[in-house]
């Protein structure tokens, strides 16, 4: 029987979850195997006129408008073309496009595959992860992403 302290904190989660969001992990990187490089990519945007403006304007939808405002990347800055490169199996390109991405798309599809196989050998038991104490993995994810930003505004510059 195990006893838990009060500062030991229990998360369970239920193995259809993890094939819920590894599903769309690979939804997502199967719709950017057939986006074309030059829409994920700033340097070669194609151009189109509208009938309505007259004028050309740029097809890139991935541009960042907090980049845009303040010059410095966001926290996903580079996630896009992270997911493209993922998507063609160009590990060490998506990893340093964005690690955060990287790293949190393979976890998801990590948890997929447990969770399925959960799913199939052990009759959708739940799976528990024991936490020493919650403010821990509040620190953790909060580390994550600042650790990240720094990386994209001084290593990366994306």
């Amino acid at each position: 029987m195990n006893t838990l302290s009060s500062k030991e904190t229990i998360i369970t989660v239920k193995p259809f979850y993890g094939i819920i969001y590894g599903s769309i992990i690979l939804t997502l990187l199967a719709i950017m195997l057939i986006v074309p490089e030059q829409l994920v990519f700033h340097s070669n945007s194609p151009t189109t006129k509208l009938p309505i403006l007259q004028k050309p304007i740029s097809l890139n939808i991935f541009n960042c408008a907090f980049k845009k405002i303040t010059g410095i990347p966001c926290v996903t800055c580079g996630g896009t073309r992270s997911t493209f490169y993922l998507s063609h199996l160009k590990f060490k390109q998506s990893l340093l496009m964005n690690p955060m991405i990287f790293l949190g798309f393979i976890g998801l599809l990590i948890w997929g595959i447990i969770s399925l196989t959960s799913i199939a050998f052990y009759k959708s038991k739940p799976i528990t992860l024991t936490l020493p104490r919650k403010g821990l993995l509040v620190i953790l994810v909060i580390g994550t992403i600042l650790i990240n930003w720094a990386y994209l505004i001084f290593i990366c510059k994306a």
